[in-house]
Order: structure tokens, then sequence, then C-alpha cells
């Protein structure tokens, strides 16, 4: 027999024993239809292919010996807002085991890079104790090394500085680069490094959230990561990408020193040790707001459950901001039939993002949303990288999550909401200041691409 009879029979063989391998492992694990679905045709026709993305990039969850170090949060819940002064969004994450909404915050809002910029440094150079640091993308260019220079000079100061970065993210942000921040005394720790042999999709689950954090009260946080994209130093020359960051001060930044505590004693094994005031000693805003984190750390799918029943009690509007567009089929209905009520459904997306695919995926989901009534705006300004919402009148987000799949149920991911009037309005006027830079519509596209756009939205839930 030939060395290419045996290779034959061994390609013949494994395309069939493979997928027997892994069906089982497919339909038992807990994902949407679309998902299981969309893997199980692919390791049935392209087996070679897509069993080892399935092992690589499938996972939901962590590996049972990793939960240990990644336990569910398990976030502070004094100082709420009682359940009778609330809305209904509110219970509903407390019903999901969230924290509920706090008063006594007080926020104030960047939307543009160089006021984000001059704010996260006021954050930083003002801490007394304490600096925590996570980031997705940390790049060591002109910004992200004034940066770095000032947590090194608050670090030689006998502050506790800790910067943690994502594996992926941040995977060009060389070691040298961090050395002086360690040798200064600071912390650094990568969350979910790349190595080879990694458990079962874990390369797929990202820490996406954004936040530095001022001695567990004051937060800097949003959608901008740090480097020259995303922030700049020179008012009268911002090229930066259109985004929206806040100051948070107050009971909710206990959360994100929570969450951050509990996303570095995972990456580095350190438990931190930080000021636990009672929230209620440091209420003195005027600020409904509430922090809600994602991912699998997170019972629920309490992101995507919240938006879901959000989306269906509008009656007023729906507006969102999102550079990445491939929502959950659920998600999808729901804005549907609000734009079939006349509820004022609005989306704003990059005109065109920096993924050709899913640009190409989210073109089924736009033209069925205008066919029903909802306003497409294709954002022609610098990059768009906001992540916002606005139900009604009664309830805004910001945060880190994209309006994708991905971030919905696999990214490590946190979203502020805020309730009250002044806040949702601010959110509101500042998604209203991008309409005039768009273009309203889908573009038509012919038959061909109308193909490649149906093939890519059977590839969506694996974006």
């Amino acid at each position: 027999m030939t060395i290419g009879i045996i290779w034959t029979y061994g390609l013949i063989i494994g395309a069939i024993l493979l997928p027997i391998i892994v069906l089982p492992d497919i339909l038992r694990t807990r994902r949407s239809p679309g998902a299981t679905m969309a893997w199980s045709l692919g390791v049935v026709l392209l087996p070679f292919l897509a069993v080892p993305l399935y092992f690589l990039l499938a996972g939901r969850t962590l590996p049972k010996h990793l939960q240990r170090r990644k336990q569910r949060l398990d976030l502070p819940r004094d100082a709420t807002v009682p359940e009778d002064q609330t809305n209904d969004i509110d219970v509903l994450l407390r019903r999901l085991g969230l924290p509920g909404a706090t008063n006594g915050n007080s926020i104030v809002w960047q939307s543009d890079g160089c006021s984000s910029y001059t704010a996260l440094l006021d954050v930083i150079d003002n801490a007394k104790r304490s600096i925590s640091v996570c980031v997705y993308i940390f790049e060591a260019d002109e910004i992200g090394q004034q940066v770095l220079d000032r947590l090194e000079k608050r670090a030689r100061e006998g502050l506790e500085v800790c910067l943690l970065v994502d594996g992926v993210g941040s995977i060009d942000l060389s070691e040298s680069k961090l050395n002086p921040l360690r040798d200064a005394g600071g912390k650094v720790a990568t969350f979910n490094r790349l190595i080879f042999g990694a458990p079962r999709g874990l390369a797929n689950l990202r820490n996406h959230r954004k936040s530095v954090i001022a001695d567990s009260r004051r937060v800097w946080s949003g959608g901008r990561n740090i480097s020259g994209d995303y922030l700049g130093a020179d008012p009268d020359n911002n090229n930066c990408w259109t985004d929206l960051t806040f100051v948070l001060e107050g009971p909710a930044a206990r959360i994100y020193e929570q969450i951050f505590a509990s996303d570095w004693a995972f990456a580095s094994g350190e438990v931190l040790k930080r000021d636990r005031t009672p929230i209620a000693a440091i209420a003195n805003g005027d600020c409904v707001a509430q922090v809600v984190p994602s991912g699998p750390d997170v019972p629920n799918d309490a992101l995507f459950s919240v938006l879901l029943t959000a989306s269906y009690a509008a009656h007023k509007r729906i507006w969102i901001v999102t550079p990445y567009f491939v929502p959950d089929d659920s998600l999808q209905k729901a804005w549907v039939l609000a734009a079939k009520l006349g509820v004022d459904v609005r989306f704003v997306v990059p005109d065109k993002s920096d993924s050709k695919l899913v640009d190409m995926a989210r073109m089924d989901y736009l033209r069925e949303l205008q066919r029903a009534g909802a306003k497409i705006l294709r954002y022609r300004g610098a990059t768009l990288h906001m992540k916002a919402f606005v139900f009604d009148d009664t309830v805004a987000a910001v945060g880190s999550a994209n309006m994708d799949i991905r971030s919905l149920f696999l990214n490590f991911e946190a979203m502020t909401f805020v309730y009250s009037e002044h806040a949702v309005g601010t959110v509101a006027s500042v998604i209203e200041g991008l309409f005039g830079k768009s273009s309203e519509g889908v573009r038509p596209i012919g038959r061909y691409r109308g193909m490649l756009s149906g093939a890519a939205r059977l590839l969506a839930p694996l974006l």
C-alpha cells in the first residue's frame, strides 16, 4: 500500500471520526441555537478546520480547574436604592444576582479624546492610596508611555499601583516597557495570556473591561483603551476615535474595584486588600448609577437579559451606538417589533468598521431593521468606537460592551447604567450629536454581495 493511499484512508477516517467525537460536546454545551448549528455544520462539512477552531475558540465557560481562581463575582450590595423607589431594570438585575443601583454618585462625561485623556491623568494624579488599571489595549506609544510614566511616578510615591492588561489586546506591549513600573514598586499582570496548549476555549475569553480606579471610590471608564488612537494630549489636533468615557465618583466606583480585584486575583494569584469604608460614607452626588458586568464570571447572562427586557419595555425610543453590530436573534426580534410599534429605534454604526467580515455579517440585520421602520445611521466621522444605549428617557448605559454576540456572551465586559434624568439626557445628547455626521440608510447591494452577506450571517454566532 502506497503512502498516498494510507494518507487518503487516514483523511477519510478522520473526516468521519472527528464529527462523531466533537458533535456530542457541541450539543451538550449551552449556547444559542444559531451558534450550535454553526459549529455543527462546520465540524461536519470542514472537520479538519472547524474542529481545531472549536477547541480553541468555542468555550463559553472557564475550565473547571480555573473556576476556583475566577469565581462568580461577589459584589457589595449595601447602600442600594430601595426596591420600591427604583425601576424594573434595576429590580431585574438584582434578581439576576447583581448589586442594585446606588444613589449619591457624581458623573462627568468626556466625549472627545483630549478631555478623556485629561480626566484619566487627573484620576491617576489625585489618587491617595491605590490605583487599579484594567484595559484591553495598552499601547506603549506616546500617549501610552505618558500614562506609564505617571503610574511609575505614583508607585515611587508609595501608592499601590496595579496594571492589568489583556493577553490578546495588549499582546504587543513589551516587558521592557513595563519594567520601570515594576522597578518602582508597581505590579503588572496579564489576563489570560496566550500560551501553547491553553485549555479548551480559553483563548476566546478576553477581558474587554476598561477602568482606572483611584482609592476604590473614583473611576475613569467607558469605551476607550489607552493609546493614541483613543486619547489625545493636544486639544487643537484631536484625531482620536469617536468614543465616550466618564469619571464616576461615589458608591458605584466600589463595584468597579471589586470587579478589578476578581480579575486581578485570576490573572496574578494575588488577593488585593483595599479600602473597606462603608459605601454610604462616600455617597455625595446626585446620580443614580448601577454597574453591570458581564462574562463567564457573571450568572444568567445579566447584560443580555436586561437589554432584551429594556428593548421590549421601551415606549418612546431605543437609541444604540456600537462599532460592531452582530446581535443575538432575540434582541433583533425585539427591535423589529419595537420599530413596527412606532418606537423611535435608531442604530448608529460606523460607515465602515475595521472588520470587513463583521460589516458583511451586519447587513442582513440592518436591512431587516430598516424595513421594520428603524433608522440606520452610518457614522462618517472619526472611527466610531463608542458603546452607548438609551431607552426612553429613563435608562442609559455606557461602557465596554459592543452590540455583538462576543461582547454579550463571551468577553468580560462592564457597563454603567444611569437612571437620573440629567445623566440619561447627557448620553442622549452625545448620541444625537452623531446624527448630523451620519448618512441614513443601508446601502443597496447586488445579488453577489447579498449572497456574501447571507453567508456571513451564518457565521454571526461565531464572530
